[in-house]
């Protein structure tokens, strides 16, 4: 989730900065890339998080999706209408990539899984502001006002409070674990003790005993001796 917030980040700088680091068309061609980037490693993270089937295979996916659109913008870095154009192609696999996040918090929402709602709904709220600049986008017009940093934003605010709702579960789990850890510490401790006490009785015992078949045997011979003396 941290590198799909970078790369995200880096898409946004390049929409709304006038400052550029790089050349202004390879500054635009990595910029584009980063969206298709920052989807990928969310659909990774959505999948890890509610730990859907199949990340393995999405990992090789993603990870051919990134390098094949990387490799097509820095290729036609000088050509700014072929830019626009592979990056019209490239939303297709983000906005799979966003309906695919859904299906798998929607599948997790079923199974009541308790984080999975917040993440639904930050997800459903951002999916409507996707869709408007995708289109627009695709249809190659300026909206009113591009609108896809609300989507992070809700989707931010969502993954927040899921992520906090868990961490303090996890919290209250771990104060019960340490506190049934340290019953049965202190359960075994008295049994080490008590152990310990019933060796010490049960070596008195041993010794009484020892004693007591030293007797037997010494009355023994006595009484074979006198046996014999009869």
């Amino acid at each position: 989730y941290a590198l799909s917030l970078i790369f995200i980040a880096f898409y946004f700088y390049d929409m709304g900065t006038e400052r550029l680091f790089l050349d202004g068309l390879v500054q635009r061609a990595i910029g584009r890339a980063s969206l298709t980037a920052s989807l990928g490693f969310l659909m990774l993270f959505l999948m890890k998080f509610f730990e859907a089937p199949g990340i393995r295979i999405v990992r090789w996916v993603v990870a051919a999706d990134i390098g094949l659109f990387t490799f097509a913008f820095l290729v036609n870095i000088g050509d700014d209408s072929a830019i626009n154009m592979i990056f019209n192609l490239s939303l297709l696999p983000v906005f799979m990539v966003i309906i695919y996040g859904l299906v798998i918090v929607m599948r997790a929402a079923r199974r009541r899984q308790r984080d999975s709602w917040p993440i639904l709904i930050g997800l459903v709220v951002g999916v409507g502001f996707g869709v408007h600049d995708i289109a627009y986008q695709v249809l190659g017009r300026d909206p009113f006002a591009w609108l896809q940093g609300f989507t992070f934003f809700s989707l931010n605010l969502s993954v927040f409070i899921a992520m906090s709702s868990r961490s303090a579960r996890a919290q209250k789990e771990l104060d019960a674990y340490m506190k049934t850890t340290s019953e049965q510490r202190d359960t075994l401790s008295q049994l080490v003790s008590s152990a310990e006490k019933l060796a010490a009785d049960t070596s008195t015992i041993a010794k009484s005993l020892d004693g007591a078949v030293a007797g037997v045997a010494e009355s023994a011979a006595r009484s074979a001796h006198e046996a014999r003396a009869i």
